[in-house]
């Protein structure tokens, strides 16, 4: 453990007020621990101001990105076999994949899709709509 480090065991309630508190600023799991620790430290009057602002604007700098996860058992679309049938495959067929990739947002080839697309000039508002009927 390094000098500075602390492992804590917390009870249930307060690992989901964490992990709540992660998910609505969108913090990482080190970040929200630092925040609560630095509010209650400040509340408490064992932080001064300065020292107080300093971290808390460290702390609440959320994610780049969200990381999305998709469970084990849900299998993605094949979307690399997507993108090596692209240019021999007429525009409904690439619509459809649109329609498709726009589900998974999160997924690199599904981007590369959807950029495909609008590089192409299809209609993605087209896509949109039909995804969300």
């Amino acid at each position: 453990m390094k000098t500075h480090g602390l492992l804590l065991y917390l009870p249930s309630s307060l690992y989901l007020a964490l992990v709540r508190l992660q998910a609505d600023k969108g913090l990482g799991r080190s970040f929200a621990g630092l925040l609560a620790l630095t509010e209650g430290l400040y509340r408490l009057g064992y932080l001064e101001e300065k020292e107080y602002t300093r971290l808390y604007e460290r702390y609440t700098i959320p994610l780049k990105e969200v990381v999305v996860t998709y469970k084990a058992e849900e299998q993605l679309p094949p979307f690399k076999e997507a993108l090596e049938e692209w240019n021999k495959r007429d525009r409904e067929w690439k619509l459809k994949w649109v329609r498709i990739a726009m589900k998974y947002p999160k997924v690199r080839e599904a981007q590369i899709i959807i950029k495909k697309a609008e590089e192409e000039g299809i209609l993605v508002n087209e896509a949109v709509e039909t995804c969300e009927a």
